[in-house]
């Protein structure tokens, strides 16, 4: 029998609370206007999409644990991973992964009703406060988008290309000035600056 209690220790053995961010490259021009729409609200200006996550990672013939665990919670996707094409001595992996804000607030509403024990506790206090802020659409701010990195950085995380610290961000802000400006252009698609150099491209109104 899975139980409330039974999921939480689980969680606080090999359970993560993740905030990634990732980097956004516009690498074609949009021509579907809703398309482009869809664009500018899902990720910001700066060019860094914020991907909140609840995992639990198990060998893979627990796979049926995992499987119980996403019945129990009713929410959340199950992923094989091979890793023994890595070496003799690794074996292969189930995730249990549940992504996207409405889902995650499902997550969040399960263990705020718990006590944690460990130091999870800690990491899922601090990713509830960030999926607050990307509730509000903080996360589409710069502002916002630095204040949710000074909370993820505080999580018992591992820096690597999709966990980047707050220092990162902030060198890909100043670099990325050019490629910022096109994704803040008020301006239809052919002033994005992946078109800047096409003879027929037209001139913004002033």
């Amino acid at each position: 029998m899975v139980s409330d209690d039974w999921v939480l220790g689980l969680t606080e053995g090999e359970g993560c609370f993740s905030i990634a961010m990732q980097l956004y490259t516009d690498k074609r021009p949009r021509k579907n206007p809703g398309k482009q729409n869809t664009l500018h609200v899902r990720n910001p200006a700066c060019g860094i999409r914020v991907n909140p996550s609840f995992r639990i990672n198990l060998r893979w013939d627990d796979v049926s644990v995992l499987e119980k665990i996403r019945d129990h919670m009713g929410v959340g996707v199950i992923y094989y991973h091979k890793r023994t094409k890595y070496g003799p001595s690794i074996q292969d992996t189930a995730e249990y992964c549940v992504q996207g804000v409405e889902h995650l607030k499902t997550v969040r509403a399960f263990f705020e009703k718990l006590t944690f024990i460990g130091k999870k506790g800690n990491d899922f206090r601090l990713w509830s406060e960030c999926l607050h802020l990307i509730e509000q659409k903080r996360h589409l701010e710069k502002s916002g988008l630095l204040r949710i990195c000074e909370i993820r950085d505080l999580m018992n995380f591992r820096a690597n290309k999709g966990n980047r610290l707050r220092e990162e961000i902030e060198k890909i802000f100043s670099e990325r000035r050019q490629h910022i400006a096109a994704h803040q252009n008020p301006f239809p698609n052919p002033y994005f600056i992946h078109n800047k150099n096409s003879s027929n491209d037209p001139t913004p109104p002033q």
